[in-house]
């Protein structure tokens, strides 16, 4: 920009979050998702003019002898799907339906680079839409990992459902880090019906990229971190600390990084922050 000129190969790097999103949430201490209840879509404005405008600012890397080394973070993959409005009013919506004719289905996420040592572990909220229990059962890999009787609404009027938040986990090695989640509605009724609102799954895993795309998370602490990220597929690596979604930092790596496919970084960290990794050029 130093010319005033847009060129051939100057290009515009901007940190826009999406309407739905994971941050550390400092009352309960977790990492949480967040999600727009009206739109899965956000917009942002470029705009040109005689100032400029703000600038993603350098954030230098420590380079002294480092509390802990960090190679991994806490992963998440989450499946929400918008599709059924069950009271035909209001902003809840649900995904798919299970009953007598569809008891069964099976969702399958890769989980890249997953820390077996590590247990997995799923949430989900799932509705009996109908006045009489049922059993829903959930398997990881052939594994049984959840089955549990839900209350339906019974008598109850002006009630079109009852909401059941769950929780399961799975201890041992998925073939391929893939998980193959399979949800089982058993009932003896036929008027029988549930509802999937969404299922979250979450992990550890190596500070590894994914489509040449990294987000990883700090551990709750005050400490001098140095993060070793690795298995780019070149150098070419730029590092942002994007806890503050409106305030985004470079991060420049330690002497000597990157080299090859690492990247390695030191951060005087005093809380849960959020990073972003990618290839420079994508």
């Amino acid at each position: 920009e130093e010319d005033g000129r847009f060129d051939p190969g100057d290009y515009i790097l901007f940190y826009g979050r999406g309407s739905q999103f994971r941050d550390f949430e400092p009352v309960s201490k977790t990492i949480q998702r967040f999600t727009h209840p009206f739109s899965d879509k956000n917009y942002f404005f470029i705009t040109v003019g005689s100032e400029n405008g703000k600038r993603i600012l350098n954030k230098s890397s420590l380079n002294t002898p480092e509390d802990y080394v960090q190679s991994s973070t806490a992963a998440f993959v989450d499946y929400e799907v918008d599709k059924i409005n069950l009271a035909k009013t209001g902003r809840q919506f649900f995904g798919d339906d299970y009953s007598q004719s569809v008891p069964t289905r099976t969702y399958m996420n890769k989980l890249d680079y997953r820390i077996s040592a590590f247990p997995i572990n799923y949430k989900l909220r799932f509705v009996n839409a109908s006045q009489s229990s049922f059993t829903l059962a959930l398997t990881e890999n052939n594994t049984n990992i959840f089955s549990k009787s839900l209350a339906g609404f019974g008598n109850a009027s002006y009630t079109v459902g009852v909401a059941h938040l769950e929780s399961a986990i799975f201890n041992g090695t998925l073939p391929d880090n893939r998980s193959v989640l399979k949800f089982s509605l058993s009932s003896s009724s036929v008027t029988s019906v549930g509802y999937l609102d969404y299922f979250e799954i979450s992990f550890k895993k190596e500070l590894k990229p994914v489509e040449n795309n990294i987000i990883f998370f700090s551990k709750d602490s005050s400490a001098i971190v140095e993060y070793y990220l690795s298995a780019f597929p070149s150098s070419e690596i730029k590092v942002f600390d994007v806890t503050d979604n409106s305030n985004i930092l470079f991060v420049n790596p330690k002497p000597g990084f990157p080299s090859g496919g690492d990247y390695r970084f030191q951060i005087s960290e005093n809380a849960v922050g959020k990073k972003w990794g990618n290839r420079s050029n994508e």
